[in-house]
């Protein structure tokens, strides 16, 4: 069953564990508290911004590159880039849901 729609809805990840995800989330961890938010539609206490919730987004986006690149913070860019769209999603569910 394909549960994508369950995964934007929610912001979570139903799609099952993957390494590059757990290597993504584990990465967002450490550098996600330096990343500096963007004023205007972005929410960023919310569950898409939560670490464990932005791999599958990353891997929406840019693929499944090798772990030890993610590590080594070859992809922290783009990684930043994930975490404010997630903020940005986050914004207009919170909207949709109290304004519809």
């Amino acid at each position: 069953m394909d549960n994508t729609f369950i995964s934007v809805l929610t912001g979570n990840d139903h799609h099952g564990v993957d390494v590059t995800k757990v290597a993504i989330a584990l990465r967002a961890a450490v550098i996600v508290s330096s990343f500096e938010h963007q004023e205007g539609s972005f929410v960023y206490d919310g569950n898409r911004c939560d670490p464990a919730n932005l791999g599958w987004r990353f891997v929406q986006y840019y693929g499944a590159p090798p772990i030890s690149e993610l590590f080594e913070g070859k992809w922290d860019q783009e990684l930043e880039a994930t975490y404010h769209d997630a903020a940005s999603a986050e914004h207009w569910y919170r909207h949709e849901k109290d304004w519809g």
